[in-house]
């Protein structure tokens, strides 16, 4: 791309994205933050769940496609990937909600980071259940 081009795309980025919270209030930049701390938090510790339930046991994992690069790289680098992966995700997110300058592109964002930390604190609950089934809490 020739330079004019990227400093337009520079140049609109600046313009969606503010350098300070959008947010009439402190209070729901907190309350982002602490949404966003939860939904790290929920994948740091599935991703923990994962590898000790698992054991070394690819057959246990159901999703084909982690099963697959499991089977490549192996179990450690796949769920370190994957948590990486989560938690950049979650960062995005927390940024857009958080200094977007449309309120539609911030509450998308805050609904999407709502939506996750919820879902990977039941897959947290749903992993422990799995776990304890097999037997190996107690």
């Amino acid at each position: 791309m020739s330079r004019p081009v990227l400093e337009t795309y520079r140049d609109r980025w600046r313009r969606e994205v503010a350098a300070s919270p959008t947010w009439g209030t402190r209070a729901p930049a907190r309350l982002l933050d602490l949404v966003g701390a939860v939904a790290m938090a929920a994948a740091l510790i599935d991703g923990a769940i994962s590898y000790w339930a698992l054991d070394g046991s690819i057959a246990l994992e159901r999703n084909p496609i982690a099963s697959s690069i499991m089977h490549t790289i192996g179990i450690g680098p796949t769920i370190v990937g994957g948590t990486i992966l989560r938690l950049g995700i979650v960062a995005i997110l927390v940024h857009i909600a958080v200094r977007a300058v449309r309120p539609v592109a911030r509450w998308a964002a805050a609904g999407t980071l709502v939506g996750a930390a919820l879902w990977w604190t039941l897959i947290i609950f749903l992993n422990a259940v799995a776990v304890g089934q097999l037997g190996k809490l107690g």
